[in-house]
Formats: C-alpha cells, structure tokens, sequence
C-alpha cells in the first residue's frame, strides 16, 4: 500500500502498470508495479563485461520478462524507471562512466528504452530508488525524512527530505563514496563489501560474514571494523541532516546483527536505524514509483 499523502496523479495507461528494472554489475531485477504493489519480479545476469549490443539486449530481456509475468502486454505500461549505479547525466539521459558498467559509459540510454517499452522511461540512481521504494511500501512508511544507506560491494546514499526526493544541484546529494579521508583512503574504502573481502582473502563481503558467523577471530574482528566505520558514516550523516529514519539496504544489511552494537555506539540514540524490509525489491519498486513521486523526473 502506497503512503497516504496526496501526490500529483500521473499519466497513466488504463491499468496504470510501471515497470521498475534495477541495472547492477552482475544482475537486471525487473518487475511491475502497480498501486505500489510488487505483481511480478524476474531476474537476469547483466554480464557487465559483454558486448553493449548485449547489455541493452539483457534489459529489454527482463522487461518482456517481467511483462509476461504479469500477465499484461508491453502496451499497457504507462511507465518504466531505471535505477543505475551512478547519477544519470545530460538531462538525464546518459549514464556516465561507470565502473559496474563499463560498456554503457555516455550511452544514452533514456531514449533507446522509451522506443523499445513504448513508454516514457526516467533513469535514478540506485540508492535514491532503494530509499524511495522502502518509502512508499517498506520500513520508511509514513516517514517525512529518511536516508537510506545501501551497503553491498560498495556503499551507496539516498536521500528523502520532507517526503520527496533529495537529488542537489547537479544530481550528486549522497554520492560520498569517493571522498577523501585524512588518512588518504576514500569513504568506500572503509565501507564496502569489496574491501572487508580483500582484508581477508576471500571473495566476497559475504564470505566474511558466513566466516564471522562461524566465530572466526579476524573475521569478527574484520565485521566491528566494518560496523563501526557505518557507525561514523551515519553519525556524520545525521549531523548533517538529523533524520527521523536510516534505513539500510543492501546484501551487508543483512549482517546488522554482526555490528549493531558498533553502529549505536555513534549514534548514541540519537536516530532510528531499521534495515529494509524489501530487500533487492526495494529498487524495482522505487524506479517504477518515480513517476509517482512529487518531485519531478526527467522524462
């Protein structure tokens, strides 16, 4: 169910079906949307390191998937958002150079898609879907101001302020992870899954964790770090913006547990933390929402 706020009411089909797709490095999730409820989801390989022809070929793929899924026809979408890992540029066109997808760098996509979908397409960054999609239908419910934190193979920022999307000037509000630290390092290097997995060999964040579950030393003492560097991000965030919510996403969400006491010792109850309740779900909704939202996209 959708929030109660009054919105604009957008253009529609007759049956007012979005399609939300959510381009990653390694995989396209894609799903309809409609009155804010999830009916299909489908998921791809992106095969990032393929030819471009072939990525754009693999989006178009889980949409007619997702499509089908839902038992409607590409004719009935009224919508379609795309969330990317990275801010979209020139009028929100292009996505720029990217290193999750290095094919698609200044490939204007919007328009590509519009012809193929036969609808109108925004493009968002992930994060900003991630925080919206928990916003209309999962833990930021009812919320007028909220962050979302998406903490994967790298880390990610999405911003709600007064119920509406928070992009800045230039479309750059939360993209933090390439600030420089005093020590040299950058933000990401602290806070990314990549990283805690090349501190111990393995090959991915998830591996120390299953490891930390498993009580080994370093991989437990390899999570606090990681904890309580979140810690500081949020903590340095809520300064900033004093939200009511921090809603955290993303596959290292899910070993909140493993660093929560890490976390609080930052925030000291100053702010709410909840992890998402949609899980990857949360940006397939989010992209498909866009249209929806008061704050106008680029369509």
């Amino acid at each position: 169910m959708c929030s109660g706020m009054a919105r604009k009411s957008p253009e529609k089909s007759r049956n007012g079906y979005s399609l939300g797709i959510d381009l990653g490095g390694t995989k396209i999730a894609a799903g309809i949307v409609q009155n804010c409820q999830l009916i299909s989801y489908v998921e791809r390989p992106t095969e990032a390191f393929s030819s471009q022809r072939r990525i754009l070929a693999n989006i178009y793929d889980a949409s007619v998937k997702a499509v089908k899924a839902a038992e409607i026809n590409l004719s009935d979408l009224s919508f379609a958002g795309l969330a990317i890992p990275t801010c979209p540029e020139e009028n929100g066109e292009v996505i720029p150079e990217c290193p999750n997808l290095p094919k698609l760098g200044r490939v204007k996509i919007r328009p590509l898609l519009a012809k193929q979908l036969g609808c109108k397409v925004a493009l968002e960054n992930d994060a900003n879907c991630f925080v919206l999609g928990e916003w209309f239908a999962g833990a930021a419910r009812k919320k007028t101001n909220v962050v979302g934190v998406t903490l994967g193979t790298g880390v990610g920022v999405g911003i709600l302020l007064n119920r509406q999307l928070y992009r800045g000037k230039n479309w750059q509000a939360g993209e933090i992870w390439d600030q420089p630290l005093p020590d040299g390092k950058i933000v990401e290097d602290g806070i990314s899954g990549r990283k805690i997995a090349e501190a111990l060999g393995v090959q991915s964040g998830a591996d120390v964790v299953r490891m930390a579950r498993r009580g080994n030393p370093e991989a437990r003492e390899t999570i606090s770090q990681y904890g309580r560097n979140v810690g500081w991000l949020l903590a340095f965030i809520g300064r900033l913006l004093d939200p009511e919510l921090f809603v955290l996403g993303g596959s290292l969400s899910q070993a909140f547990d493993l660093f929560e006491e890490e976390v609080n010792r930052f925030l000291r109850g100053r702010w709410e933390v909840k992890v998402s309740k949609l899980g990857h779900r949360a940006s397939v909704i989010g992209s498909a929402m866009l249209l929806n939202h008061p704050y106008p996209v680029r369509v």
